[in-house]
């Protein structure tokens, strides 16, 4: 599932929504998820809206914490 599937129905600025693209490239790419359908790639774009839903909103961080839940 494509992260902007679960964006529908969310209003973020276009740099929230960079830093999203951003964050969830990268923890994809960290957690080894680059085939499209890999249902886990779904749980890593729901974490990162909720964090950047908590306040969240530097990449970096959002990668970091999401990689660190799902590592552990």
């Amino acid at each position: 599932m494509p992260i902007n599937q679960l964006l529908e129905g969310k209003s973020f600025d276009p740099k929230t929504l960079e830093c999203i693209s951003k964050a969830f490239d990268d923890a994809c790419r960290d957690l080894g998820l680059s085939v499209q359908g890999d249902y886990r790639r779904e749980g890593v774009a729901r974490k990162i809206i909720e964090l950047v839903e908590q306040g969240e909103c530097d990449a970096e961080e959002l990668r970091e914490r999401t990689v660190k839940a799902f590592r552990h």
